[in-house]
């Protein structure tokens, strides 16, 4: 249930309410190919667990950020969850990697949507001085979210400090890698390049089963599509905005949707 919790507070997602034994769909993320990745969840982070099992379900109130930062920051709505200090505390009495990639991505997003962008920038460049995170599958799983918070921050130096490092370990791994080089291609403002990386990335995370990250993969798509007046634009904002209301992932589709009337408007 921690882990789950940690990652359902980095993205934003509402946690299945069962423990993760009683059910395959309890799981933080989906299965994969690989017997890397299908091990992350099972006896990790147990030393969060004291702190994360007292705190409901967080209402599945996620944002995109766009690599510049355009949109609002994430107004999460779990005012009984655990503060970031507490998870904090306990990544670093821990000193396992695994702790401090979960704790320290959703503290740093808590306290952005809190609008404490300096505590929050401090904490994702201690993290990027934590030794052997970047090889473990949990910095993997919140890797992608990682970058957009860091270039929410607008910080792509330090975004790219994040990523560095990460290798292809596994496919969660290389999906991850893949979502979090369009952004840093995109906040670069190359469009063209970040276009089809998006794409790819999507595609990655579709066959994966991971709807938020392919729905932050699309908005991508078609946010660098539309910076290039390009019709293509539509289909992949299209697909984002019905996976973004299936979620309830009200600003992303709200981004989702003024991106769609300026993509139509352009088509005129």
């Amino acid at each position: 249930m921690a882990a789950e919790l940690a990652l359902a507070l980095i993205r934003g997602a509402r946690p299945s309410r069962r423990p993760a034994r009683s059910a395959p769909a309890a799981r933080p993320w989906p299965r994969s190919g690989s017997r890397g990745d299908s091990k992350i969840g099972a006896g990790r982070s147990r030393s969060l667990s004291s702190r994360a099992k007292a705190a409901p379900p967080p209402s599945s109130t996620t944002t995109s950020r766009s690599p510049r930062g355009r949109t609002k920051a994430r107004r999460p709505a779990w005012p009984h969850a655990p503060a970031a200090d507490e998870l904090l505390a306990t990544a670093r009495e821990s000193g396992q990697p695994q702790d401090y990639a979960l704790a320290f991505t959703a503290a740093a997003r808590l306290l952005l949507a809190q609008g404490d962008r300096q505590q929050a920038n401090a904490l994702l460049v201690e993290l990027d001085q934590v030794g052997g995170a970047r090889a473990d599958s949990y910095y993997a799983a919140a890797l992608a979210e990682l970058v957009r918070t860091t270039l929410a921050l607008r910080q792509p130096e330090l975004a790219t400090r994040l990523v560095h490092g990460v290798e292809s370990r596994t496919p969660l791994f290389e999906h991850a890698l893949s979502s979090s080089r369009a952004q840093l291609a995109e906040v670069a403002g190359e469009h063209a390049e970040a276009a089809p990386l998006y794409a790819e990335a999507a595609e990655r995370w579709r066959k994966f089963g991971n709807v938020p990250e392919r729905a932050y993969a699309l908005l991508g798509q078609g946010r660098c599509l539309n910076a290039q007046a390009k019709m293509e634009a539509e289909a992949p904002l299209r697909e984002a905005s019905e996976l973004f209301a299936s979620m309830g992932y009200k600003p992303a589709l709200a981004e989702t949707y003024a991106l769609l009337g300026s993509a139509d408007a352009a088509a005129l």
